[in-house]
């Protein structure tokens, strides 16, 4: 899941924002469902809750994400789809009207009192009737205790059941923001302040030991986010503080420090209960002293919250810091051992960081050596194909010469070959064209005098026989 593989969402807009890690369990998930899920009594789809004054950036979030514009006046609810960050247009409860989460089927977007959940169709359907109804402060106990519990197979007890009573309208977008943070807000009054997120931005002028001592708070439970999407009303107890959660120092897990050894170790169960100290380092040499004034002499952090008398050193050495803790973070006497090892924590992280960007900056830097060396390569074989193409360009006189003298001696003479035979047929065409005018012309003539008048008639044609026997006539006929 993205939550996992980044932990610590960033981005480069100079928008503040603060994020919490929330999750919901499914059955099943589609084949195509391209992350890597949490198995822990189902199937677990976890995302973030983003809040910040304003719209949310488009290089921020992954599907599944929300975010809450909790800028004044301007509440709003967005939800982050396969691409790009879409408005949540309000509560709808018919189904096809929903919004839908871009990877889980069945699953949809959701305003309770408290949170904002991806709920089911008939989760949704609950929630919206208690909201209508005014109950979703008690989750309907008052109504239960007032008008009983519903009879066998389902039916109300008409006798009790009212109706008639006023339905309040579904809260829309920005008044489901605005009862977030006035919910929030009245349990802050009342003693039961809400969990803040596990790691935000530092605002300005805010500190850095303030952003570090937030980060340490009671951080909401994944139980939280179950269908019910409610909290239990009872306070939780004040517990006492632990360092920041394991997935805060992931990054830091690949630099254990080292135990201190026995000779220089201090005879207290509670610095022991504390963790280990780190490994003391030659050091420039200090006067010796039984009972060394505060400030002066600089101790492991894990003693600092609870002095106690030390046996005199063995060495004239005293035991220094560790090189990644400033010395005079830890002689104050208001570093407690938490703030110390968060310090030593924060300047690993510190010097792993620096590390990378060495190594990016050595990688880069490279590649510019590689890209200017294949630069300067494709420029020299421009070069050489441009001082080409101008020799091939420019033909020698010689040579312009023998092509003409091919031409007019092979070529030419076949071209004029064909035209002069060209000729001669053309002439050959005309001549038999006007032979056969002349033929047509006799023809005709020859016609129009054999033709004879149509003024005779069969008498006259008779008159024309000559006498004497017919010439079809055989020689025993006659």
């Amino acid at each position: 899941m993205p939550c996992f593989a980044y932990p610590n969402p960033t981005s480069a807009s100079p928008i503040p924002f603060s994020y919490e890690r929330r999750h919901f369990t499914v059955k099943t998930v589609p084949d195509d469902f391209p992350y890597e899920l949490v198995r822990d009594n189902g199937l677990q789809i976890h995302y973030f809750e983003f809040r910040g004054p304003g719209p949310p950036p488009n290089d921020l979030g992954h599907p599944g994400d929300v975010w809450l514009n909790v800028k004044p006046g301007e509440y709003n609810l967005y939800a982050r789809m396969q691409s790009h960050w879409e408005l949540w247009p309000g509560p709808r409860k018919a189904k096809k009207h929903m919004f839908a989460h871009p990877l889980v089927p069945g699953r949809y977007l959701w305003c309770t009192r408290k949170h904002v959940l991806w709920y089911t169709c008939d989760g949704i359907r609950k929630s919206a009737s208690l909201q209508t109804r005014g109950e979703e402060e008690d989750f309907g106990r008052t109504r239960y205790r007032t008008v009983g519990p519903m009879e066998r197979g389902g039916a109300r007890n008409a006798t009790t059941t009212n109706d008639n009573v006023s339905r309040l309208p579904l809260r829309t977008a920005e008044e489901a923001v605005a009862k977030i943070i006035e919910t929030e807000e009245e349990e802050r009054r009342q003693g039961r302040e809400p969990p803040d997120a596990r790691r935000r931005r530092p605002r300005e002028g805010e500190g850095e030991g303030e952003a570090s001592s937030s980060s340490r708070k009671r951080t909401r439970t994944d139980e939280d986010d179950l269908l019910s999407g409610e909290e239990s009303q009872t306070p939780t107890p004040p517990t006492v503080q632990q360092p920041a959660e394991a997935h805060n120092l992931q990054h830091f897990i690949s630099h254990p420090f080292p135990i201190q050894p026995a000779a220089s170790t201090s005879s207290s169960s509670l610095s022991q209960a504390l963790g280990p100290q780190p490994q003391p380092q030659p050091a420039i040499p200090s006067p010796q002293a039984n009972y060394p004034p505060a400030g002066t002499v600089h101790r492991p952090p894990q003693h600092q919250a609870y002095p106690h008398p030390q046996p005199p050193p063995q060495t004239n050495a005293a035991p220094p810091t560790t090189p990644f803790t400033p010395s005079n973070q830890l002689t104050s006497p208001n570093v407690t051992p938490d703030r110390a090892r968060l310090i030593e924590h924060e300047l690993l992280r510190m010097r792993d960081e620096g590390r990378r960007l060495t190594e990016e900056n050595r990688r880069l830097n490279q590649e510019n050596a590689r890209l200017g060396q294949e630069n300067s390569r494709l420029t020299e074989e421009n070069a050489r194909f441009r001082v080409q193409a101008m020799a091939t360009s420019n033909c020698p006189p010689e040579l312009a010469a023998a092509v003409r003298e091919s031409m007019n001696s092979t070529l030419g003479m076949r071209v004029n070959h064909i035209l002069a035979d060209a000729q001669e047929q053309r002439a050959a065409r005309l001549e038999a064209e006007r032979k056969l005018a002349e033929l047509h012309e006799q023809l005709k003539k020859m016609t129009q005098a054999f033709q004879l008048p149509p003024s005779l008639s069969v008498a006259d044609h008779s008159s024309l026989h000559t006498p004497g026997p017919s010439p079809r006539m055989s020689v025993s006929d006659a």
